[in-house]
């Protein structure tokens, strides 16, 4: 039957419950996969008011800030264990998922 979806994506908290087991005998479950969904914006100033402040005052306070985050160990701690493994912080910037494909 070409009218049949041939995948289903479901996310994990769904997929966890037994909800979907009507999809569970005609499809092959593969997962959890991840989707990010936004990326951390640790580079940004915490607080800052893009449209609140001045042009000079918010160059003068991005300088600063950039300034500190160069000299902080930690900062590029952070910045390498997400570029290259993919850590973060926080979880909520991704979704967990499974993945159901036509038998």
């Amino acid at each position: 039957d070409d009218t049949e979806p041939q995948v289903y994506l479901v996310e994990s908290r769904h997929a966890a419950n037994d909800a979907n087991g009507a999809i569970a005998d005609a499809y092959d479950k593969t997962g959890p996969m991840r989707n990010l969904l936004w990326y951390p914006e640790t580079y940004r100033r915490p607080h800052e008011a893009r449209t609140e402040t001045p042009f000079w005052q918010q160059l003068q306070l991005d300088l600063e800030f950039f300034t500190e985050s160069a000299a902080n160990p930690g900062k590029w701690r952070e910045a390498l264990n997400y570029s290259i493994a993919r850590r973060q912080q926080s979880d909520w910037y991704r979704a967990e998922f499974y993945q159901y494909a036509r038998k």
